[in-house]
This record gives structure tokens, sequence and C-alpha cells, in this order.
């Protein structure tokens, strides 16, 4: 279970958690700078079920893990591995940050809504192979700038499978 305030850097930073990156082979465990993070990937980006390649090239992949000092006591607390959250939860933290980084891109979300509705409408009449499928996508997200399109291509497709699941839309 995901609890509220290690959802996204926002809240991470909001309730004054410190984020680790955490390798099991080489044994580095890197503070990550949340305030850099955040500029970089916005507030609503999540570190839960990520396991990017360790920074030290060892060859294997880092956790992370969330500490808050405890009050009270020696400064200590037990750190929450952001590993194993139920991938639907997962699935639709990711969605909304998808969301947030392209509307901007996309003037609002209005255009995105209705690409996706558009092509829910022509699947439901079942038209098109998997390939015409792509390539629609792909005309959709041409508006974007070249580092939003992946993000594009996975939401519309996220939004296309999820059904009503439209986290962002609400």
């Amino acid at each position: 279970m995901i609890f509220q305030e290690t959802e996204t850097i926002g809240h991470l930073r909001a309730s004054g958690y410190a984020v680790f990156a955490r390798c099991s082979r080489c044994d580095s465990n890197t503070l990550l700078n949340l305030e850099a993070l955040e500029a970089e990937k916005g507030p609503l980006f999540t570190f839960w079920n990520k396991h990017p390649p360790c920074p030290k090239t060892c060859g294997d992949t880092v956790t992370f893990q969330a500490k808050k000092a405890a009050k009270g006591s020696s400064g200590r607390a037990w750190p929450i591995h952001m590993t194993k959250a139920d991938p639907g939860q997962v699935a639709f933290i990711e969605a909304r940050w998808r969301a947030d980084r392209i509307n901007a891109d996309l003037g609002g979300k209005l255009g995105l809504r209705l690409a996706v509705e558009a092509l829910r409408f022509v699947r439901g009449l079942g038209v098109g192979a998997e390939k015409d499928w792509n390539n629609m996508i792909d005309k959709a997200v041409e508006t974007l700038p070249a580092e939003r399109k992946d993000d594009g291509r996975w939401l519309i497709r996220h939004y296309i499978d999820a059904g009503d699941d439209r986290p962002g839309w609400r």
C-alpha cells in the first residue's frame, strides 16, 4: 500500500522525507535532491516500483527508500522501501504524472481527451489493425515536443485501454 505522503515527489517534500537510491550490489546509498528532481520531472512523479540503473555503474539497479527522522529519538527511523506496490495503484499515479507533463504542451486536457475519445470511438467500430492504431496514435502526438511524444503515446494507449479510469480528467 502506498501512503499518500510518499506517493509523489511533491508529497514526499511536503511531508519532510529524504529519498535514497539504494544499490544492494555495490552498497551505494545516494541521497537524492528532491527539489532538483521536482523541477525536472514535476511534483507528480513517483519513485514507487522504479528500478533505474545504479549511478555507480556496477551493473545492478537501485531501489528507492524514503526516510523521515523520528521525533524524540536519536534521529533514526525505519525507511519506507518504495518497491512492490500494487501495479494498478502505481499505474494510476503514473497516468496522473504523464497527463500533467503533457497538458501544458497540448494547451490543456481538451486536446488529449478529444484525441482519445475519437480513437476509442473508431476502435469501438472495429476499424483498424494494431499497425493502424499505432499510426493514429503517432499522428495524435505529432503536436507534442520530441521529449513528450513517448509520454503522449503511453498516455493515449493507457486511456484507450483503461476505459473510464482516466486520472487527471476529473
